[in-house]
């Protein structure tokens, strides 16, 4: 089984590292051999390492020491995060709350949605309604907002909102309104 895990990894850093160069390129061998062992011996994902711009053949040893696999990121967690903060600081919004309640600056939190029950707004209140939400979005939300889940990494679901008009453009320029 092992060894069916190092051949799917090896195809894998073979795929991505012909998204960095084309495979009939004479960069590709070099690129192929320098991603390999980058994941192997710094614990990357290929995908991690291919997303953060590690297989590009300008990425130097200083641009690849600047990364921390999530392995390696994992295990330093583990020695300096006692076991019981876990939920704390897996959660967004209980990890805000925390900081909130020691001071600790961070960027502001302007609402919380939930899909089963009310959500809650910094205005110190709770968002039942559809209609609660389009009021907040529409004339609480600064012009320019983040939204990310509550749980989550690699900035997986983060957008970014810009006020344009009577609604707001995504990252992607996706317009949508506070109805949306």
């Amino acid at each position: 089984m092992r060894l069916k895990v190092k051949i799917q990894r090896l195809l894998k850093v073979a795929r991505y590292s012909h998204r960095a160069v084309p495979v009939w390129s004479r960069q590709y061998p070099k690129t192929f051999k320098r991603a390999e062992r980058l994941c192997r011996l710094e614990r990357f994902l290929p995908e991690e390492a291919f997303r953060l711009g590690l297989f590009n053949k300008d990425a130097d040893a200083a641009e690849q020491g600047r990364y921390l696999s999530r392995k390696k990121l994992t295990k330093v967690q583990k020695t300096l995060n006692p076991v019981s903060w876990v939920a704390v600081l897996k959660n967004k919004g209980l990890f805000y709350t925390f900081c909130s309640a020691f001071g600790i600056a961070i960027p502001r939190l302007y609402a919380m949605y939930f899909p089963r029950c009310a959500g809650w707004s910094y205005l110190a209140h709770n968002l039942k309604k559809r209609n609660e939400w389009r009021r907040f979005i529409r004339d609480r939300l600064p012009d320019e907002f983040v939204i990310k889940p509550a749980r989550g990494a690699y900035g997986r679901g983060v957008n970014v909102f810009k006020r344009v008009g009577n609604g707001f453009v995504s990252a992607q320029g996706k317009y949508c309104s506070a109805s949306d």
